[in-house]
């Protein structure tokens, strides 16, 4: 199976405030744009319960079953897609192993950025709001704001051209979305990166 890494500039405040608000109009945004893509159930969707049960189940402060992981992932991933900020280039990241992600955070190491921010942590299990811990068919996590403002303070100068093509791409790409989320910053808002790896 080949996994690849979906990376979302997201306002995780308002992303930890959607469990138990019990908002009617997000929880129809979501159906709507939902059925108006065509998206496909999650591809795991043997498991009893789909992504837009789900996502209303998080809405409503349900207990989350712990079994159903993959899809409660889907379903947070599917309010990224309505309500990110931006969704940022992944194209180096698709598809991609955990092996390349760990290559990419030893160069970071190397050149001299904050272990606050890592590739590993886009798909440590940890999320601002009570979802199930990931598992090995779908992985997720975000790096906070500061971090990201912090990494590409260090980056922005950083010189990683002696690398090879791909691993350049791969930098540049996260460069890219450290930028992003900096600018943001710098212009009042708080955006953290989500990732998504399946």
């Amino acid at each position: 199976m080949n996994h690849g890494l979906t990376v979302y500039a997201v306002d995780t405040e308002h992303l930890e405030s959607i469990y138990g608000c019990k908002d009617e109009n997000l929880i129809l945004a979501v159906h709507k744009h939902y059925h108006k893509n065509n998206h496909q159930q999650t591809k795991y969707s043997h498991q009893q319960i789909k992504t837009l049960q789900a996502f209303t189940d998080i809405v409503n402060g349900t207990t989350l079953n712990q079994h159903y992981s993959v899809v409660y992932a889907a379903a947070i991933q599917l309010y990224c897609e309505v309500f990110k900020s931006e969704i940022l280039e992944n194209a180096p990241f698709h598809p991609c192993s955990h092996t390349w992600l760990q290559e990419i955070d030893t160069t970071l190491e190397e050149i001299g950025i904050s272990q606050a921010f890592r590739l590993s942590k886009l798909i440590s299990g940890k999320l601002p709001l009570p979802v199930p811990h990931h598992n090995r068919l779908c992985q997720f996590g975000h790096v906070s704001t500061a971090a990201v403002y912090q990494a590409f303070s260090q980056l922005r100068h950083e010189d990683y051209m002696s690398a090879d093509n791909s691993m350049i791409e791969a930098i540049a790409c996260v460069k890219k979305w450290l930028r992003y989320v900096s600018s943001a910053f710098e212009a009042g808002s708080h955006l953290d990166l989500v990732g998504f790896y399946y």
